[in-house]
């Protein structure tokens, strides 16, 4: 499928849409994506559309423009309009500690150095709150970061990524408060599965499964059909 020419209707250039055409022609052919699906919206209307490349690179089967694509940390976003939702009903504050609602997170430990048996840790200077794990600033990581860092190591090692185990979120929960902090609470920035613990405290506040939530506050009203966190037999 190719660009759709409605361009002229919508006040866009076209000569400058189709660089968008070209800049994705050009990711596909040099292998860095096996697809592209490229849509603008103007005042509610569809002003262009494009589409390119394979859903499966080796049975060649074309891409469409309503196939369904993994949103991978595009759900933090939801996860965070989700837990705003929450605040606006007045649910919480943020500088709320965050212990409040999930104890386990009470009396965490820092990390000071070491590794292993030999690692050295020192009490949290103060009590992590909602604002910073909305913001990535509570102490905590991701595995990935950086592989060969001593708490990236405790990561790994109990599979805290993406919950690969598939445990619910409170047995989760159990095992990530276990994990020293990276830094003191609200000391710096750092990428981590924060949202992830954000998920699990708006299952507490709003006494849903998070799934059940995103469905019934967010995509059913939005008219978000196809997006849920697996796919359907039918899809």
């Amino acid at each position: 499928m190719h660009g759709i020419d409605i361009a002229k209707n919508s006040g866009f250039s076209e000569n400058r849409l189709n660089r968008i055409r070209d800049w994705s022609a050009g990711y596909i052919q040099s292998g860095k994506l096996p697809c592209a699906v490229t849509a603008i919206m103007r005042r509610g209307e569809m002003a262009f559309v494009d589409v390119q490349g394979f859903s499966d690179v080796a049975t060649e089967t074309p891409i469409q423009f309503g196939s369904l694509f993994r949103i991978y940390s595009m759900t933090k976003i939801v996860t965070s309009v989700a837990a705003m939702m929450l605040y606006e009903e007045g649910r919480f504050q943020l500088d709320d500690p965050l212990s409040a609602y999930i104890p386990a997170f009470k009396d965490m430990l820092v990390w000071t150095g070491g590794s292993g048996d030999a690692m050295t840790t020192e009490p949290a200077a103060t009590l992590i709150t909602i604002k910073q794990i909305m913001t990535h600033t509570a102490g905590f990581t991701y595995a990935f970061n950086n592989p060969t860092a001593p708490l990236e190591a405790m990561y790994e090692d109990r599979k805290l990524d993406f919950n690969p185990k598939g445990s619910p979120l409170s047995e989760w929960i159990k095992e990530l408060a276990q994990v020293p902090l990276a830094f003191h609470p609200g000391a710096r920035w750092n990428y981590s599965v924060a949202t992830d613990v954000l998920g699990y405290f708006i299952e507490v506040v709003s006494g849903q499964p998070l799934d059940t939530f995103f469905s019934e506050r967010i995509f059913e009203p939005l008219n978000m059909i196809d997006t849920s966190f697996a796919v359907s037999g039918d899809e």
